[in-house]
């Protein structure tokens, strides 16, 4: 949404040009989105066994805390480039994140109640994507109305209550009970590549 509301100001005089940038950011904004999970994937599940994984998710919600902090702080300096780059940030940040939120169901509840666990997780975070996507957009054209069409300033405006929502889950988060490390194998650097060489074999 901000691609689009600012490419125009890129070009104001070139409407086409404008258009393009717009759809080239989109583009952009969505391979960085998945990019993370390709490249970290097999780190990110080291990460979760052989540390806590109440830990790892507690580290990352500090991550996530950060990060929108510092896009909000690049868009108040109209600093497009910086924002995309959070944005990667915010993508590796949810790669380390979702193999310990989904790892620590089968740790902190009994056997019984693992699949209705497991259920409850997966429709929570189906819904908060949905919902966060549609109250994302809807807040953005809020601020955008409100603060007289200038969409830098809604944007910042948006991440402002991105970042304090992102304060609350960190808040939760220490709430999660702590279970032991699964593992203590030590990092091995071919964890950074050997996946290429299986994804290349699939």
């Amino acid at each position: 949404t901000l691609g689009a509301a600012v490419a125009p100001e890129f070009f104001p005089r070139n409407p086409e040009s404008a258009e393009t940038t717009a759809k080239l950011i989109k583009a952009i904004l969505a391979a960085i989105i998945i990019l993370p999970f390709v490249l970290f994937a097999p780190t990110a599940g080291w990460v979760s066994d052989r540390f806590s994984k109440r830990n790892v998710i507690v580290t990352s919600l500090w991550a996530q805390f950060g990060i929108l902090a510092m896009i909000g702080t690049a868009l108040a300096f109209h600093n497009l480039s910086l924002s995309i780059f959070g944005l990667f940030l915010l993508g590796v940040q949810c790669a380390f994140f979702s193999p310990a939120k989904q790892g620590i169901i089968k740790e902190i509840v009994t056997a019984t109640k693992i699949s209705s666990a497991v259920g409850v997780v997966e429709v929570t975070a189906i819904a908060s994507m949905l919902v966060g996507g549609l109250a994302g957009g809807a807040l953005y054209d809020y601020c955008l109305s409100t603060l007289g069409n200038n969409s830098w300033n809604a944007a910042v405006a948006t991440m402002a209550v991105l970042t304090c929502l992102a304060l609350v889950s960190l808040i939760a988060g220490y709430k999660i009970k702590r279970p032991p490390a699964h593992t203590n194998q030590p990092f091995r650097a071919g964890l950074l590549w050997e996946h290429f060489g299986q994804l290349r074999d699939v």
